[in-house]
């Protein structure tokens, strides 16, 4: 579960990478928008489900509802931002710089979880 859930985050996160640059260079491209927000729902429940399936961790490590919280909050953060926004440019950028950081962190709290629980 946890390998699918690492692989789901790394794609989830490709694919924003692919959707940031062609942003970055005023191209847009809705399928691949819509492409990494199917990806960012699927690695929310596979965390989700990684998470509550797992046993308890055998070394110390993040509690599992933290990379739960931040893959969710990115997610809705990333879907929301220019509705968050309200049609502010500068604000919808904060928004999305948010949703990057906290996709990121979750990514690697969920790394740092998956390794407390499966080692030992």
């Amino acid at each position: 579960m946890n390998t699918a859930a690492i692989v789901a985050l790394v794609a989830t996160i490709a694919l924003g990478f692919a959707t940031g640059a062609l942003y970055l260079m005023r191209a847009r491209r809705k399928r691949l928008k819509d492409l990494h927000l199917i990806a960012a729902l699927a690695a929310s429940g596979l965390v989700l489900a990684a998470v509550i399936a797992a046993p308890p961790p055998s070394l110390p490590g993040p509690a599992g509802f933290i990379p739960i919280a931040l893959v969710g909050i990115a997610t809705a953060a990333g879907w929301g931002a220019w509705k968050l926004a309200r049609g502010s440019k500068s604000r919808g950028e904060l928004v999305l710089f948010a949703h990057i950081v906290l996709g990121i962190a979750g990514f690697f709290v969920f790394l740092a979880w998956a390794k407390s629980v499966s080692a030992g």
